[in-house]
């Protein structure tokens, strides 16, 4: 449903930080991508099984950012990867691929300036989410969100799971070398604990 604060652009919603992007609406955000995965239930590509890849960049806030994605995610079910360091975007896409997952959230602005931050939403195939893909994430926002899983600690996470993104940088335009650059990047695994006795019935659907 349409969102006064939230609109998603080309792959992702972008906003001024404690302006329009606070935690509050990064929360919003989260939940629906988290709906439109579990909306993908049994698919090949996208079931919320596969899990989901989290980085984020350095602008102020952003591992902050990243850390209330994963907890909204892993408290619906779906497995987090989150990064454990600054992650440039493409090192995010590619650990989407590597690591097989259902999709990936990137807390960045990309151009923008500093005062800005967004939450970007990359596809299980590593590049930013088709605009129909998109579209079904915008009509999530707002809606309630089953929670079945519970962060039982802040810092709640299982061991590093090591990803080595290599990324071709061009190293000049009257060079006609490209320089091989890695980026290692580590996912450390957000983990959610079930208990059945706090379990809503509401939350069965995804239990």
């Amino acid at each position: 449903m349409p969102h006064p604060q939230i609109k998603f652009g080309t792959d992702g919603w972008r906003g001024l930080i404690a302006d329009d992007f606070t935690f509050a609406n990064v929360r919003i955000a989260a939940e629906a991508i988290a709906a439109y995965i579990h909306a993908r239930n049994g698919t090949a590509d996208e079931d919320p099984a596969k899990g989901i890849c989290i980085g984020y960049d350095t602008r102020f806030g952003s591992r902050a950012f990243a850390r209330t994605c994963a907890e909204v995610a892993a408290a619906t079910g779906i497995p987090v990867l989150l990064a454990n360091d600054i992650t440039p975007t493409p090192a995010l896409s590619w650990g989407v691929r590597e690591r097989g997952c259902a999709g990936g959230i990137m807390i960045t602005s990309s151009h923008n300036p500093a005062q800005w931050n967004g939450v970007k939403y990359k596809a299980w195939y590593g590049g930013s989410g088709k605009p129909s893909i998109i579209a079904e994430i915008e009509s999530h926002l707002g809606q309630p969100t089953a929670r079945a899983w519970h962060i039982t600690a802040p810092d709640d996470h299982g061991p590093e799971i090591p990803c080595m993104a290599a990324i071709l940088l061009a190293a000049r335009a009257w060079q006609p070398s490209l320089v091989l650059a890695f980026f290692p990047a580590a996912f450390n695994l957000i983990t959610a604990h079930r208990r059945p006795s706090d379990v809503p019935p509401a939350a069965s659907a995804v239990a």
